[in-house]
């Protein structure tokens, strides 16, 4: 078994989220590296990441930079270097209302989910990305055991080892929210989804992706640009046969359609192009 170290694989270029829009609802969420883990703290509530000493540290390969900070300070990106046989363990500190949940999503892989007394997002913690020694991208399940989270290669793969297993943290699933208005054709709203936003999407959880936006423009006082159309292509971003790689874009001037109606590689959630 590997602990999982205070390090954290350098993220490729468009991990990194685009510039925040003027007059977009940025995410209230926070990520403190301590001594021994990190604090995350967001809308939904707040909980501790705790990391082992790296037993495997020999193993290392290649040099890992200092842990990362992404989605606008949203996310924090760990690394466990692991050989054939080998899985990662992290540690939670949760207060006594959080409940954490493995969720099985769309991919047919496994991440970890934290919710509040209430139902609301509390976090989450998702691959991050994870690749093999030739950089080749590996699939890992995330689950969880109490307050102990276990990483591990996917069943069915043969990455060549060793495998970095990147995990992602956040508390959040949408780094910021935004409306442009004043175009040609009408109105677009669009959302920035982390690493566990996009990750954490299988069908039971469209709701709460739902919620997350709403809160944001309600913040904005901009909840009168969310209709039934705006809310079908967001839900087919979010579980629909076909996954973006950017910004999720609700267009107003887009046909009023089910999600199912446009969930596929030509659509591409939005219809007219």
């Amino acid at each position: 078994m590997a602990a999982s170290s205070l390090t954290a694989a350098a993220p490729p270029d468009d991990r990194q989220s685009p510039s925040v829009p003027e007059g977009a609802s940025r995410a209230e969420a926070t990520v403190e590296i301590e001594g021994g883990g990190a604090g995350l703290s967001g809308p939904g509530g707040s909980f501790t990441i705790r990391f082992a000493a790296d037993a495997q540290s020999s193993r290392l390969v290649a040099p890992s930079p200092d842990p990362q900070i992404v989605d606008d300070g949203a996310t924090l990106l760990t690394t466990t270097t692991l050989l054939y046989g080998d899985v990662a363990t992290y540690e939670l500190e949760l207060s006594e209302d959080v409940q954490g949940a493995t969720i099985r999503g769309a991919t047919d892989t496994t991440t970890v989910l934290l919710t509040g007394e209430h139902g609301q997002l509390v976090g989450g913690v998702v691959d991050g990305g994870s690749t093999d020694a030739e950089g080749n991208p590996v699939a890992t399940e995330i689950v969880i055991d109490g307050t102990t989270i276990t990483q591990m290669v996917a069943p069915g793969q043969s990455p060549t080892y060793p495998v970095y297993a990147v995990a992602a943290a956040s508390t959040v699933w949408y780094s910021w929210v935004n409306v442009v208005t004043n175009l040609p054709r009408g109105y677009r709203v669009d959302a920035n989804p982390t690493a566990a936003g996009r990750k954490q999407i299988a069908w039971n959880l469209h709701s709460l992706h739902v919620d997350h936006v709403r809160a944001h423009l309600t913040s904005q006082g901009k909840i009168g640009f969310w209709n039934w159309n705006i809310e079908q292509q967001f839900v087919c971003h979010v579980v629909g046969a076909y996954f973006p790689s950017g910004v999720y874009n609700m267009e107003s001037w887009q046909p009023a359609l089910s999600w199912q109606s446009i969930a596929n590689p030509w659509d591409r959630c939005n219809r007219i192009k």
